[in-house]
């Protein structure tokens, strides 16, 4: 290569760097809300740095045209404006939007007893218990611990499946997945027939909002009867380059899964006036849905950089997640070594406490506009993740307690004693029936019991666990001769005790003891006869009391899949949801 040819390499690998940083720039102003100057200065840091490959290669593609035309002065002097000049930009972007609402301190309720509680209902996405610093993590989650000494905490709280559709219509209506049917078994969606949280709140006079993070929610059906719903992770300037950034090992995300924008736009949704059309004292519902550790285990710079610190690095971690995908992992026996599987474990408890931290930033602003006297606060989550334990990943294909534990706690003090536990079993489609029960309206009905009775109710809790069968062609791919189609495809029942929980299909069937095997990895069926067979009656005897679903005839597609525009299938790529 001659020095002029040398020379346009460098203008070009110049001019591309500063258009990674112009696009940057662009993926902090669309998605950067609530970003304070140093976090958006580094998510323009990481599209220079990991795009500078593409930069080299383009810059030596284009040196025989640059060399000789005048296009390569010109790009030179751009190239340099637009790499010096992003980083700056960004940061005064993100540092005068990170507080951009405009809140009022103080109660905008009437006096205590005029108008019926608010509701505000949190799911954490994919958020295992163990990693709460209130159910005994070694890092402390400052902001839900604080929670939990204002409310009670529930030690045992069980998700009724292992994925975000059918816990989520569980949640919302309180029926198992076999009644409701939104599932891989039937039909994936919500029919319009089933009454939900929002459209029984609404029925009553109260505003419905919610504001969440993954597309799973609103495409099967469930945001149905709430007035507005936003989704807070639609990132469209990420979108357009994640394809070919992943290429380049690039991550899926740059700032986070929507949490930091949500944040700031359920901030601002709280500042506005009430709608006029509205009675000035109506009460709210909000749910909120926030995903951040959820599969890509990507947490923003500052956290994932002192994740790796003792684990090779940013760049080696950051490349370790983004080829990583548990389906494949489990189809291959495994990871191919310690450190990716620490590495895993570490940048999803940097999303833990990254996302705990914006959950303090949400609740203070909640109790700035909503008297917390006078408003029911929960706080769970839909399903767990699987790290590892016996050869599993992700949150299908199983119902172990890593994925079905949830965590659940209640602030309302008129009812719940601040600073209180339950050790009593309880289920997600408890919340429904608790909520009515508070509220002082007609019990939804349904197999859900009120938990603000102090008596435990429950002596078993179950789960339903429908295979995510998009995965399983792929799995096969990977898994090659060795992969068990069929222990994967094969429906999941489970019944759990205080202490032993059975786990069936039709393929298998295993008894374990949590108190010495948590990872539930022994099946110690032919040691415990007794009481392999009270769990078996127990399974049976739930089993033929469900009410088994039907599909609508009412609702033209509740026996179809929903349909999914390329914007979604994108998004639910990017979640490890392949269709």
């Amino acid at each position: 290569m001659t020095g002029q040819e040398r020379k346009a390499a460098a203008i070009g690998a110049l001019a591309i760097a500063g258009l990674l940083g112009t696009a940057g720039l662009l993926d902090v102003a669309w998605n950067g809300r609530g970003l304070d100057a140093a976090a958006s200065a580094g998510t323009v840091g990481l599209w220079v740095a990991l795009g500078a490959p593409l930069a080299l290669a383009a810059g030596l593609l284009a040196a025989p045209t640059l060399g000789r035309t005048a296009l390569a002065e010109g790009s030179a002097r751009a190239g340099l404006v637009l790499l010096i000049l992003s980083p700056l930009a960004a940061a005064v972007l993100g540092f005068a939007r990170s507080d951009t609402a405009v809140l009022v301190t103080g109660s905008s309720n009437p006096a205590p007893g005029a108008t019926p509680a608010h509701v505000v209902l949190i799911v954490l996405d994919t958020l295992r218990v163990d990693r709460l610093g209130a159910y005994g993590a070694k890092s402390p989650t400052p902001a839900f611990d604080a929670l939990a000494r204002q409310g009670v905490l529930f030690d045992r709280c069980f998700a009724q499946a292992s994925w975000t559709v059918p816990s989520h219509a569980s949640l919302f209506t309180g029926l198992y997945p076999s009644s409701h049917g939104a599932s891989f078994e039937h039909a994936r969606r919500l029919d319009d027939g089933f009454t939900t949280i929002a459209e029984s709140l609404g029925s009553r006079g109260y505003r419905t909002a919610a504001f969440v993070a993954n597309p799973h929610v609103a495409l099967a059906n469930l945001d149905q009867g709430f007035e507005r719903y936003r989704e807070i992770a639609a990132p469209f300037a990420r979108l357009a380059v994640r394809k070919p950034l992943a290429l380049l090992g690039g991550p899926a995300r740059w700032i986070d899964e929507g949490t930091a924008e949500g944040v700031d736009a359920i901030e601002r949704f709280l500042a506005e006036p009430v709608p006029h059309r509205s009675e000035p004292a109506a009460p709210l519902f909000l749910f909120v849905n926030l995903l951040e550790p959820h599969w890509r285990h990507l947490p923003p710079y500052a956290e994932r950089s002192e994740a790796l610190s003792e684990l090779g690095g940013i760049v080696a971690g950051t490349w370790t997640s983004t080829r990583f995908w548990g389906p494949f992992a489990m189809a291959r026996g495994g990871l191919e070594t310690p450190r990716e599987l620490a590495t895993l474990r570490a940048l999803y408890d940097a999303e833990v406490r990254y996302q705990d931290h914006l959950l303090g930033r949400l609740i203070a602003a909640l109790d700035a506009r909503l008297d917390p006297e006078r408003t029911v606060l929960i706080v769970t989550s839909d399903h767990g993740e699987n790290l590892g334990e016996g050869g599993r990943f992700d949150h299908v294909f199983a119902l172990n307690d890593h994925l079905i534990h949830v965590p659940l706690l209640i602030r309302y003090p008129p009812r719940f004693l601040p600073g209180s536990r339950r050790s009593d079993l309880c289920e997600l489609v408890d919340v429904p029936a608790t909520l009515a029960d508070l509220l002082g309206h007609p019990s939804p009905a349904g197999p859900g019991l009120p938990l603000g009775r102090h008596a435990a109710h429950r002596r078993f809790v179950h789960a339903e666990g429908d295979p995510y069968l998009d995965h399983l062609d792929r799995m096969a791919e990977a898994g090659g001769s060795d992969f068990d189609r069929a222990r994967y495809a094969a429906p999941l029942r489970s019944v759990r005790g205080p202490r032993y929980k059975l786990v069936t299909s039709s393929e298998t069937s295993a008894l374990f003891d949590l108190e010495t095997d948590p990872d539930e990895l022994e099946d110690v069926s032919s040691r415990l006869p007794a009481q392999r067979r009270e769990l078996e009656a127990e399974l049976e005897r739930w089993q033929a009391s469900l009410p088994r679903y039907r599909a609508d005839p009412s609702d033209s597609t509740g026996s179809a899949a929903p349909m999914i525009d390329e914007e979604a299938r994108d998004r639910l790529d990017a979640l490890g949801y392949g269709q």
